[in-house]
């Protein structure tokens, strides 16, 4: 595996980069950041991610476009503006709106109208008149524009961008580039930066858009002084810990599956998920057909507290990612980072950024994708081997360390910021 912190360029880029001693904490103006719905519970890393760059001197301005389906109760004093929606902006009020833009920002309204023109699909004509609305608001010119999701933020954080002159750049997670993908090549080739939070992304992206070099990865970290035991590990009951949305990606399906297998084997164990979503009622139905009410809890949506405490309890955490039927995937979820930093061994699949996380054999096992027969075989395992899963565990602590803490990932996302500050848009 490649080491992370090299993935970011350094001095002497291509295409007239800077040098790398940019800093954009030095830049008058704040950082503008765009994001879909905040706080969403199952995107607390961009909470994390908002608190440690405050932490480091950044300004932010924050702006969201959607009301959070499932609010997480951390905001950390972070102050959130909305962004109107379309449909609440008139034509009549767009053109306004348009006409006082132009005292302060010159032809930039134009520039973005024209950018409009290039592709007038219903996702931009929203995406047009929700910039509209966030560059009215804006306190001082920003330093940059920073969009979090390649889907809708990003086509905001581009015509801001069109309008104040100022660079954007954006983060791609997951399905904002495998299910949702809206008018991306154009992001792709505009952003002063695009971030993926793992190889894997990058090198999907590079098959089919050719990337250049503004495009670098920056994993998303962890707090490692918040996810840390504070108690012996235990591997008697063996409790089977999955967290995650309630869809088919997440493969809880195979999961269930497998301890079925587990239970006919006379395995004792228990599995806890934690999670809600679309698939719950399917999962649950599962579950009452394989005769598992006594093996299998579901807890919903849970606080980092709670999932902290629950961690805490478990024998194994286990994840078997796969790709949807409708191509949606994972990229690199977070939350096995943190399951990791909390000394538990972690069960995958050789799918999408897992192999980026955890080291077969090492700090965990994995297995091919759909095959809840290798699931149940690598959980037995590691039920039958107590001194194997404490090795694992406190390997996946090391490796999060060496890795993915916020002392590594957050630097070198400020590296990334400070480029795109400094790239003419």
């Amino acid at each position: 595996m490649r080491d992370w912190r090299r993935c970011v360029p350094g001095p002497g880029l291509p295409g007239g980069w800077p040098s790398g001693d940019f800093d954009i904490r030095a830049v008058s103006g704040p950082l503008v950041m765009v994001i879909d719905r905040f706080p969403e519970r199952s995107q607390t890393f961009v909470v994390n991610e908002i608190v440690q760059l405050r932490k480091l001197g950044v300004d932010l301005q924050v702006f969201d476009l959607e009301e959070p389906l499932d609010r997480a109760d951390e905001m950390m004093g972070i102050h959130v503006q909305r962004v109107a929606r379309s449909e609440t902006i008139s034509r009549r009020r767009l053109a306004f709106m348009l006409t006082r833009l132009v005292p302060r920002w010159g032809v930039g309204p134009l520039r973005a109208t024209r950018l409009l023109q290039e592709n007038r699909d219903d996702t931009n004509r929203i995406a047009f008149r929700r910039a509209v609305d966030l560059v009215r608001r804006l306190k001082a010119r920003p330093a940059a524009i920073h969009a979090h999701f390649a889907n809708a933020p990003a086509s905001v954080a581009m015509f801001a961008s069109a309008m104040t002159g100022v660079p954007f750049s954006f983060t791609a997670h997951a399905y904002d580039i495998f299910e949702q993908a809206t008018d991306l090549r154009r992001k792709l080739q505009r952003a002063a930066v695009a971030i993926d939070v793992c190889e894997y992304n990058r090198d999907w992206l590079q098959a089919r858009h050719q990337l250049g070099t503004r495009h670098v990865v920056v994993p998303c970290g962890v707090d490692l002084a918040d996810w840390r035991r504070s108690r012996p590990y235990r591997h008697t009951p063996f409790r089977v810990l999955a967290v995650g949305r309630l869809v088919e990606k997440k493969g809880f399906s195979d999961l269930v599956r497998a301890i079925g297998l587990l239970r006919d084997r006379g395995v004792q164990l228990r599995l806890d998920v934690i999670g809600t979503g679309a698939d719950g009622s399917a999962l649950l139905e599962l579950v009452a057909i394989l005769g598992l009410e006594d093996w299998v809890s579901f807890h919903g949506s849970r606080p980092s507290a709670v999932v902290r405490e629950a961690m805490e309890d478990a024998s194994v955490f286990c994840l078997p990612c796969v790709v949807a039927s409708d191509g949606d995937r994972d990229s690199q979820p977070v939350v096995v980072k943190e399951a990791m930093a909390m000394e538990l061994p972690v069960v995958g699949t050789k799918e999408v950024g897992m192999p980026e996380m955890v080291v077969h054999g090492e700090t965990g096992l994995l297995v091919p994708p759909h095959d809840p027969g290798a699931l149940a075989g690598a959980l037995q395992t590691l039920a039958d081997d107590a001194g194997r899963c404490q090795t694992m565990g406190a390997a996946g602590r090391r490796r999060v360390e060496a890795f993915f803490g916020f002392d590594t990932t957050i630097p070198m996302l400020l590296e990334a910021l400070s480029l795109a500050g400094a790239r003419p848009s």
